[in-house]
């Protein structure tokens, strides 16, 4: 890791606001559910704190990406790819819509690895959500820095040969269309171009479509328990493991054992895109 971020660690920023109860029920019609379960009295389940505390950036500061400038709380790592690619949380008493709360963010780490795509540098986050002085959610985030992408890999995937998903306990098969993109980027204030902007998206960045949210497939994974579970998931987690894009095929999977389910989507070949872990039991 270079020296030039090691003055970043433990970096914190807090942030209060009021979680508001109209932003629960536009995710949940985003998501095509019925009306939010029981309405604005019902407890946020768990991913969906992601819609709330967004950094507001004013546009003529975003950079050509979309993104907010770099620097701040996250380092200016010099890698022009940037994505939130995993993340691990637990829930320990649940956040409640209208009603104020706080987030506490901090860089918790930063590593710099080599892979098979070339170097890439992982910021992982600790953020803690309280509301009314009482600590509700614990979270790691992993925001994944990437150098561009290589000519002989920008076509590779659609060279492979599709294979059907697994068969499993829970299954939803659905395409994730502009429609849902747009709304999910509004809903999160993500204004990165590989979400809605095609012509970027494939031009610049590489990619063969408009790519779905990364938390997208998490929450779309996390409610596929949700609707087959009355026990709420207490502790989730998920890894994006290769891009999923809009207008094609996206299957869900999920198993239940010992307690928790294993998840996964797979994208229209069949291959695996987004791995999870949903542990059950009340918080």
């Amino acid at each position: 890791m270079s020296n030039a971020y090691e003055n970043w660690i433990d970096r914190e920023e807090r942030t209060t606001g009021y979680l508001d109860g109209w932003q629960a029920e536009a995710l949940a019609a985003t998501l095509d559910m019925t009306p939010w379960q029981s309405g604005r009295a019902s407890a946020l389940p768990l991913s969906w704190q992601w819609i709330f505390f967004r950094p507001v950036t004013p546009r003529h500061r975003v950079a050509a990406d979309g993104h907010p400038p770099k620097g701040g709380l996250l380092p200016p790592v010099a890698l022009p790819r940037r994505m939130f690619a995993g993340a691990r949380m637990e829930q320990l008493t649940p956040l409640m819509p209208d009603a104020p709360a706080e987030r506490l963010e901090r860089v918790a780490a930063i590593k710099r690895k080599a892979g098979r795509s070339g170097e890439f540098v992982i910021v992982t986050l600790e953020t803690n959500y309280s509301q009314h002085g009482q600590l509700c959610i614990r979270e790691e985030r992993d925001i994944v820095y990437r150098d561009a992408p290589r000519n002989d890999a920008r076509n590779s995937l659609q060279d492979e040969k599709k294979r059907p998903p697994p068969a499993a306990s829970l299954a939803l098969d659905l395409i994730p269309d502009p429609v849902l993109l747009f709304r999910f980027s509004a809903l999160t204030f993500n204004s990165h171009r590989i979400h809605y902007d095609r012509e970027y998206a494939m031009s610049t960045e590489g990619y063969s479509d408009l790519v779905v949210h990364g938390p997208l497939s998490a929450v779309l994974l996390a409610e596929l328990v949700r609707k087959h579970s009355k026990v709420p998931i207490r502790d989730f987690s998920f890894r994006a493991v290769r891009p999923l894009f809009a207008n094609r095929p996206l299957h869900l999977r999920g198993e239940f054992h010992d307690g928790s389910f294993a998840l996964a989507a797979y994208d229209d070949h069949g291959f695996l895109a987004v791995e999870a872990q949903a542990g059950l039991g009340a918080p």
